[in-house]
Order: C-alpha cells, then structure tokens, then sequence
C-alpha cells in the first residue's frame, strides 16, 4: 500500500485541500493527528512487543482483558453493547488496551489532536485514509446499519473501517471512527503497511512543520477546536482555561 505525502503549514490551507480539493477525488476520508509520528498500530500491539510476537498467547491475553472489561463494567452502564466489537469499542473509548485505532470524520479536529501535546519545535503529523463510499466491497462496517452480534473482531483477516453508534457524548462530538485490526503471522502490521478487508484506500500523511505548531493550536483553539468543544467535560474545560492563560500569559489578556 503506498502513502502519499504533503506538508500543512496553516489551517486555512489544509481546510482548502480537504474541503475543495480532496472531495474531487473521494467523498469518504478519515484523519488522525498525532503529535510523534509513530506507526499506525493499535494500542494492544504494545502487548504483541513485549511477548516477543507470540500470537496465541497475545489472543489469549486480549480475549481475557475484554471479557473482564465486560463483566465488570455492566454495574457502571445503564446501556450495554449489543455486540463483542460493541464493547471492544467502548473498552476502547475508556483507555482499555484494544485492536482498535481512533480516527475521526472532522479534519479541524484531527490537526487539534495532532498539535495538542506536541513538543515544541518538533513535527507532527496528520494521517488520512480517503475512498469513495459505493466501491465495490468497501472494508466498512456500522452499528446502526448492521448486525454485529456474529461478528468476532478478534478473528479478522485485514484492516476493517468501523463506525460505532455505541458512543458517549464526547466520542460524538469528535466524530469518532475506528480501524479494527488484524493480527498476522508475524503481529500486527502498521496501517499503511497491511491490507484491507475490501477495497483499499489511499492513504496520506501530511506533516505539521515544528515551528508552526504553536501557532497552529492557537488558531484552531480561536475557532473554536480545542479541549473543551471536544471533550466537552469539566476535565477538558480546566485543561483548556490552564492552557489557555498559560499562552496569553498576563490575568488582564486572560480575562479580557
């Protein structure tokens, strides 16, 4: 699977290329930012590291983590899931250690996740993964449009696109999507290096330049994209009013 490359140096002309040029092209693209530019790999393929590579017991260990997930967590939700990849979803959303990797449909929204936590003076990086929705066997599955009750995301044999509708508000308001990933002979394969289910995507990486980092969460936080617009908790309003008065620096800017 090839990637293609580019370069985002401000809001405005990332916005012109998703908004007027990509669309020419593909009306169906997901994004992910992230503030190190680390291979595309779920969370529980840190597990598959630390044990060597070790396929039937890495399984083992996953299917153990969700069930206990499962079992404990049904006393703290008044909705369950419906569905195994239901709850790997919502395992996920909670910091569970899950096959699944976050992206999102707002591309405002992936520049803020790449920019929030990055270091100053170094680059970040935005992934997109772009095709046309009425591909024949597009590698899509839904909640809201099909019955997932027989699906065993644990035995997969490619990437999968999915789309939960078993969400919280702020997955919601981040317009959240997921790949689900399969485990080969050799672990987990990196995105951008594996196949698809079905049909394959192009996939981009577009590169945050360090130096315009800075200013970047400055602009996105002044329309609005920042901490508190998606997260939408009182945790998130904190972390943003810290931050915000940080950057401005003086209680007479801040209050202004």
């Amino acid at each position: 699977m090839g990637t293609n490359t580019g370069e985002i140096r401000s809001v405005e002309d990332f916005l012109n290329e998703e908004l007027e040029v990509a669309p020419a092209q593909f009306d169906f693209r997901l994004y992910r930012g992230q503030a190190v530019d680390w291979p595309l790999l779920p969370k529980i393929a840190r597990g598959a590291e630390e044990l060597g590579g070790s396929k039937s017991e890495l399984l083992k260990i996953e299917s153990r983590i969700l069930t206990s997930f499962r079992r404990r967590a049904v006393q703290l939700m008044d909705t369950l899931p419906e569905s195994t990849l239901g709850w790997m979803t919502v395992g996920q959303h909670h910091g569970l250690a899950t096959r699944l990797l976050d992206w999102t449909e707002n591309p405002l929204a992936s520049l803020w996740f790449a920019v929030r936590n990055a270091n100053p003076g170094e680059d970040a990086v935005v992934w997109r993964i772009a095709m046309t929705r009425y591909e024949e066997d597009p590698p899509i599955v839904q909640d809201r449009t099909e019955d997932l009750s027989a699906f065993d995301p644990l035995n997969v044999n490619g990437t999968w696109i999915y789309k939960p509708s078993h969400l919280a508000n702020r997955a919601a308001a981040q317009e959240s999507w997921f790949t689900l990933h399969a485990y080969g002979d050799r672990g987990f394969v990196p995105l951008k290096e594996g196949r698809f289910a079905g049909s394959e995507p192009a996939v981009s990486k577009f590169t945050i330049p360090g130096k315009v980092v800075r200013h970047m969460k400055w602009k996105l936080s002044q329309i609005g994209v920042h901490d508190m617009a998606l997260f939408g908790d009182l945790d998130a309003l904190s972390h943003h009013l810290n931050w915000q008065y940080k950057e401005t620096n003086t209680w007479e800017d801040f209050l202004s």
